[in-house]
């Protein structure tokens, strides 16, 4: 190596610790998936971005989740987060407490169209914004 650089060489380590190591998202989902296809989808979706070693840490810990719980239980649990859009791990593992992962995915709504759009999560309709309403209200009282 030139003076001043560094280089670590992977193959110094002793072979049990190849996994801590060689921490990389990719190897990280790598794991995940073969835990199970919803797990591994939960990472994927964890580690997207430009800047997914910043999550690491949560990819670490869904793996850890399931040398406790078990693969087939977190397979439930991140099946139930992915169905509510919740990236967080934390949550994942409040899922595993309370048993949530055993009930499954609640049932949607009856009617359709009370649905909403994909990316209005927390969309107010046009008539929270209409401030006439609520002049109106405002000045009969």
């Amino acid at each position: 190596m030139p003076r001043g650089s560094r280089h670590t060489d992977q193959d110094d380590y002793p072979q049990e610790l190849t996994g801590y190591t060689t921490r990389t998202p990719d190897r990280l989902i790598q794991q995940a998936t073969a835990l199970g296809e919803q797990i591994g989808t939960f990472a994927r979706q964890l580690l997207a971005g430009e800047l997914p070693w910043v999550k690491l840490r949560q990819g670490q810990k869904l793996l850890r989740l399931a040398d406790r719980y078990g693969a087939d239980r977190l397979e439930g649990a991140c099946a139930r987060a992915l169905g509510f859009d919740l990236l967080d791990v934390r949550r994942v593992e409040r899922i595993l407490l309370q048993a949530l992962d055993r009930e499954g995915l609640p049932t949607p709504p009856l009617d359709e169209r009370l649905r909403p759009l994909p990316g209005t999560r927390f969309a107010r309709p046009g008539s929270a914004f209409d401030q006439r309403q609520q002049r109106g209200t405002e000045e009969r009282s």
